[in-house]
């Protein structure tokens, strides 16, 4: 069973529903990155525009860190953890 996982020093800022913005902490899971938001997880999904969607269609991704080992984040594509994992 994967389970998720901080990524050390990675956080985002979100617009959730009602245009609520929130600095969030970002998680992976497999390669797979994720942001935690309302008591839970939501995927982040491909950019469009200058945001990323989530799996949550309330919830949207503003800003992302760069140059965080391990995390990739291509505009138009999916983030991913491409970094060492340990568990």
């Amino acid at each position: 069973m994967q389970l998720f996982h901080r990524i050390d020093d990675a956080e985002c800022i979100i617009r959730a529903k009602g245009g609520v913005f929130k600095q969030a902490e970002l998680y992976r899971r497999g390669d797979r990155v994720f942001v935690k938001a309302a008591g839970g997880f939501v995927r982040i999904c491909a950019q469009f525009g200058d945001t990323w969607g989530t799996s949550n269609p309330g919830v949207n991704v503003i800003d992302m860190p760069t140059g965080i080992s391990g995390l990739e984040a291509k505009a138009s594509k999916e983030p991913r953890w491409t970094g060492k994992t340990t568990a």
